[in-house]
């Protein structure tokens, strides 16, 4: 499971809440747009490759 706070308006990510498996190979990535100040649509925009765990970001509404 992946929760994505961002910020209203601008859709800054401003922390993650990761559960499950492989949850640390996921929060690298999260962790780099954090620390970017990236923005939802840029993580969306982001081309991951084909099959990866780090797809689900994706996903995140």
């Amino acid at each position: 499971m992946v929760k994505l706070c961002t910020e209203p308006g601008e859709g800054r990510i401003l922390s993650a809440h990761i559960f499950g498996a492989h949850a640390a190979d996921l929060v690298q990535e999260v962790t780099a747009y954090i620390t970017l100040g990236a923005t939802l649509r840029q993580l969306r925009e982001t081309v991951h490759i084909h099959p990866t765990l780090s797809e689900v970001l994706i996903e995140v509404n």
